[in-house]
């Protein structure tokens, strides 16, 4: 993972650019192989980035980084599982000499050439993004279909915030850390806060699937949900067993082969059950080596998987670790 920090200031430009360093250093965690800050001070607009390198581990996978049409600047979290596709596309129909491999600057070359409301149509991943539009002056925030990637945002009369942890926005000067009552009734009631509710009255969550637009000199936000899992059920279907059977397996496998790509060594962490045994299966299957399985057991018996983790471990024929807190 890595952590997104930024700020824009609607109404002025601004010169102190400390604040979204602080902001990022409250995420180092998230990202201790690089820090970045990009600002346009006239534009009131700061971006900064602390990275952890999975895919292109060299310097020109680093963030926040510049389109080569200098028109957008982004900050990105998660992966883009169709990078190769997509790069591939682009080398098809355009004349773009890449400087690195990594699927950051696929992504942005694809906001670049197509806008955002395509690319979100073309791409497969999990992600939170922070995107400067430098023609436009606006800010959109944009996160995957399923929520994976965390992002929030705090936005009061003249400036707006944002973060992929709390804690990035509370150390912003004058932060309101009221609590929202509401959320509290969400919490006590289902056990999470749903929807862009936030346990802090003035923060908001940017929805599953959605993103949000933030224009520079303007009170105007502009929400936008570009994916809706409605959309793709299909109601009619009229499929024998055992051709549903074969749909999800062929899923499944997909799906797990596309998340394996990575320049750095990778891992599965492996209970024993149901869910976590299948993702190692089709790890280790589309794998041409032993894969690293993990699994973090108790002392206390009634709580313990490790046996279970053990025994799935030696079927699948993987280098097993446990280790018991």
């Amino acid at each position: 993972m890595c952590g997104l920090a930024g700020i824009l200031y609607f109404h002025k430009s601004y010169n102190e650019d400390q604040l979204s360093k602080k902001m990022i250093n409250q995420l180092n965690h998230r990202g201790p192989d690089y820090t970045g800050h990009w600002s346009q001070k006239n534009d009131g607009i700061f971006l900064s980035h602390s990275r952890l390198s999975i895919i292109d581990v060299s310097n020109f996978g680093n963030q926040p980084m510049i389109s080569n049409s200098n028109r957008w600047v982004m900050v990105f979290n998660g992966e883009i599982y169709n990078y190769k596709q997509l790069k591939q596309n682009i080398n098809n129909l355009h004349n773009i000499k890449f400087k690195g491999n990594s699927d950051s600057e696929v992504l942005l070359n694809y906001f670049d050439l197509y806008g955002v409301d395509e690319t979100l149509k073309k791409i497969d991943g999990m992600f939170a993004i922070g995107l400067w539009d430098n023609i436009n002056k606006s800010l959109y925030l944009i996160r995957d279909r399923a929520g994976e990637k965390p992002l929030y945002y705090y936005k009061d009369e003249n400036s707006l915030f944002f973060a992929s942890e709390l804690k990035a926005l509370k150390i912003v000067p004058n932060f309101n850390k009221k609590l929202s009552k509401e959320a509290l009734n969400y919490y006590f009631k289902i056990g999470f806060i749903p929807s862009d509710e936030c346990i802090y009255q003035n923060v908001k969550k940017i929805i599953p699937g959605e993103y949000v637009e933030f224009v520079k000199n303007s009170k105007e936000i502009k929400k936008k949900k570009y994916w809706k899992v409605e959309d793709y059920i299909n109601n009619n279907s009229k499929k024998s067993l055992n051709d549903e059977i074969n749909i999800t397996e062929n899923l499944l496998n997909r799906s797990v082969k596309e998340r394996l790509n990575a320049d750095v060594p990778i891992g599965t962490l492996l209970s024993g059950g149901i869910d976590s045994s299948l993702v190692s299966y089709y790890a280790q299957k589309n794998s041409l080596k032993k894969i690293n399985t993990y699994c973090v057991g108790f002392y206390n018996k009634n709580y313990d998987e490790t046996e279970k983790s053990k025994k799935i471990s030696q079927y699948l024929n993987t280098n097993h670790t446990n280790i018991n807190v």
